[in-house]
């Protein structure tokens, strides 16, 4: 999650950053003392997720400020800070998605964020989708994406088949290339792909979805929606969709085909 921090207390902008980057989803804090400085910074970066603004802010409040960046980046969820509360009505009316009173503890600031973490998911969920059944292949926003390597897309798809569970690399090096023995190539390879698949789903602002630690990588389930999932979940329309094609391009694919057995 990448979160804008706006307040000109700079003493409570370090605080807040700080607090911010020991969180475990928070990936990278941008921190300001004035909203036009935040404005500009919007207008060259569209995959910020979230700005927790101080209202009384110079020049431009903070309200005024959240108006703006929702013009911006329409998906981004505000969350106010303030030493005041008898904002909340109009922020309220203006949709911000949390509201916090000065001064904060990391509790308040931990749920608001899950909250808000919360909508981003299920936001996600609806643009992004995945097809299994039949080819494998990844809508956003109801577009077929293309992927800059066909190695980069088939890394995506295994990823998808293990349905969250993390994957080292050793073993996705022998799925990618199974005839390929020489060590050092594969795992350049696999870095490669990795950060191409990256770059597609970062130009869509969905690279959230991919989950990566050491020598381990992953998929945030909850990131997208996915007919071999819902097949899972008991859904009756996309189990009946199913003609026993299950991402018919990779032949290790063939080993998960049993758990899409027919309800009657």
């Amino acid at each position: 999650m990448k979160i804008i921090c706006c307040d000109d207390e700079k003493n409570l902008l370090q605080y807040h950053k700080n607090l911010l980057l020991s969180m475990d989803d928070v990936t990278e804090v941008y921190d300001f003392s004035y909203a036009e400085d935040v404005l500009d910074f919007a207008e060259k970066n569209k995959d910020v997720n979230v700005a927790i603004l101080d209202i009384n802010l110079p020049v431009m409040n903070g309200i005024e400020l959240a108006e703006k960046l929702k013009e911006s980046i329409p998906e981004i969820r505000i969350i106010f800070i303030t030493g005041y509360s008898e904002y909340k009505t109009e922020a309220t009316k203006n949709g911000c998605s949390g509201y916090l009173t000065k001064p904060t503890n990391v509790d308040e600031i931990k749920k608001e964020l899950a909250y808000v973490m919360q909508e981003i998911k299920a936001s996600a969920a609806e643009k992004i989708r995945i097809q299994c059944f039949g080819n494998f292949d990844l809508f956003i926003n109801q577009k077929l994406v293309t992927f800059s390597l066909s190695k980069a897309k088939e890394l995506l798809a295994y990823l998808v088949d293990k349905r969250g569970s993390t994957v080292n690399g050793g073993e996705l090096c022998a799925v990618l290339w199974e005839n390929n023995e020489d060590d050092g190539k594969n795992k350049n390879n696999l870095r490669h792909c990795w950060m191409a698949l990256k770059q597609t789903l970062e130009s869509f602002g969905a690279q959230d979805m991919l989950k990566k630690g050491w020598n381990c990588y992953g998929i945030d389930v909850n990131a997208f929606w996915c007919d071999a999932y819902e097949f899972e979940k008991g859904d009756v329309k996309v189990i009946n969709s199913y003609k026993g094609e299950y991402m018919n391009q990779y032949s290790w694919a063939e080993n998960s085909k049993s758990i899409f057995c027919r309800k009657d």
